[in-house]
């Protein structure tokens, strides 16, 4: 009788092993299993700048673990140098600036939208290094002779800055933006302006002129960078057009 009951209590913890077994292999990799696919939010354009009149030597840029640019590559951005690539949108991804030996300059974080332009400009001064991303939402401006115009700050040693069109006392596309700001919104602007003007509200810098040869359709921004105290006059505060369309 005991033999009998052993022998039965062998067959049934067999039994019970062979179906734990079982489940775990239909919970590891059963065919029917749902699997859900990464989300696909698309790919945005972005524009790169390097606009640090403090070190205008070559500089790389990363996205991640990714080279954008490399130090040692033949396009890598001197000062006023931009360029273009198209990054994946979706969660917040970081960025890296680092000089030609390697070492760490700056770094950001952004999450992109193919709704807007945006632009990741690399600023500072000879003992600081910034990298900040300006991102406005797009605007039509194909129509009635219009150009959609925006504006950043990027002059680490300067105070606020407005963009006016056609005069330092003209009408303002943004008012006193702060470094590493932007203006909330593109603002269409006539196709036949030919300067606007990068002025200090309080009055205690002069105004600069900013010429401009705009074409219908085209989305422009306009970036303050430089340094008052710079030996060069262009490395001096300055506005520079970069055409995002």
């Amino acid at each position: 009788m005991k033999k009998r009951t052993l022998q039965t209590l062998r067959t049934t913890l067999y039994g019970l092993a062979l179906l734990l077994v079982g489940s775990f292999g239909l919970i590891g990799c059963g065919e029917d299993d749902p699997v859900t696919p990464p989300k696909d939010y698309g790919f945005s354009s972005v524009t790169f700048l390097h606009a640090n009149p403090g070190r205008t030597t070559g500089i790389a840029f990363f996205l991640g673990d990714t080279t954008l640019i490399s130090a040692d590559a033949s396009e890598q951005p001197q000062y006023e140098g931009t360029f273009k690539k198209t990054v994946p949108n979706g969660e917040s991804q970081k960025y890296t600036v680092k000089d030609l030996s390697g070492a760490e300059l700056a770094s950001t974080t952004a999450a992109h939208d193919s709704s807007q332009y945006t632009m990741v400009i690399y600023s500072g001064n000879s003992t600081a290094s910034d990298v900040f991303v300006a991102a406005t939402k797009k605007i039509s401006s194909s129509g009635g002779g219009k150009v959609a115009v925006r504006f950043v700050h990027a002059a680490k040693d300067a105070g606020p800055r407005s963009l006016k069109i056609g005069a330092a006392d003209g009408a303002s596309i943004a008012s006193n933006v702060s470094y590493k700001g932007a203006s909330g919104a593109f603002i269409s602007v006539d196709v036949a302006t030919e300067t606007l003007w990068i002025v200090d509200e309080s009055g205690a810098k002069a105004a600069i002129s900013v010429p401009v040869n705009l074409s219908v359709g085209e989305v422009w921004t306009i970036v303050f960078h430089g340094s008052e105290g710079a030996l060069t006059p262009d490395l001096k505060w300055r506005g520079t057009p970069i055409a995002d369309k």
